[in-house]
């Protein structure tokens, strides 16, 4: 019982196809693995909308495409060859890629905001103190009368606001999956920065050949 339990132990655990000994590390290379997928999954959905809508080209698909499976080759091959480089890269990409969902949020809730309070500020209105003056409509709009660049950005604001709820669905989750796939992946870096071996060769069995004995031999054994 006790060599059926360490032979049990020995026997590497399959991650994505990779064998790993280690079961802590095949469960934190599970995890990298899974919110890479995800991550990946996530940015393809858009370019797919963008797709069928027309509002992205070909090309510009297929570059997207290129780049939201690139972050998850770098963990699959930093686990597989035990290259600690591609690690960094993924790790890397998660933390720039959650930084710029971030910066991409804000800068949509400050437009989305400033249109809403410009909603308010009509120019043949009573104006409030708060509102912007005569020669701030002309430095929004230089071609345009106070009255038409409020129209134009009013009319604007709708569209805003559906890209910026749009946009949260994905880049919010996003965002969360970025952060656990840095910190996931910087523990799986520090790990090979160690000179740890995630995945090993699996042993091949040694063939065994079987020489069985001639008749003429059987009796001679006899006699």
């Amino acid at each position: 019982n006790i060599l059926a339990m360490d032979a049990s132990l020995d026997q590497p655990q399959v991650v994505f196809g990779l064998p790993i000994r280690n079961a802590r590390l095949a469960r934190l290379t599970r995890r990298v693995l899974i919110i890479a997928v995800l991550i990946a999954v996530l940015s393809l959905i858009p370019v797919i909308m963008g797709l069928s809508s027309g509002g992205t080209s070909l090309l510009g698909a297929a570059f997207a495409l290129l780049l939201a499976l690139l972050v998850p080759c770098c963990g699959y091959l930093g686990a597989k060859q035990n290259d600690s480089n591609l690690t960094a890269c993924f790790c890397c990409c998660n933390l720039l890629g959650g930084c710029a969902n971030i910066v991409v949020l804000i800068l949509g809730y400050l437009a989305l905001s400033t249109l809403r309070y410009l909603e308010n500020c009509e120019p043949n209105s009573p104006i409030a103190e708060q509102c912007p003056p005569a020669e701030q409509w002309a430095k929004l709009c230089p071609e345009l009368s106070a009255e038409a660049c409020w129209e134009k950005l009013d009319s604007k604001l709708p569209g805003v606001q559906a890209s910026f709820v749009t946009g949260a669905v994905f880049h919010i989750p996003s965002i969360l999956l970025q952060c656990l796939g840095f910190c996931w992946g910087n523990q799986l870096y520090k790990e090979l920065q160690q000179g740890t071996v995630l995945v090993q060769p699996l042993p091949y069995p040694t063939a065994v050949h079987v020489t069985q004995a001639q008749p003429a031999q059987a009796l001679q054994g006899r006699v």
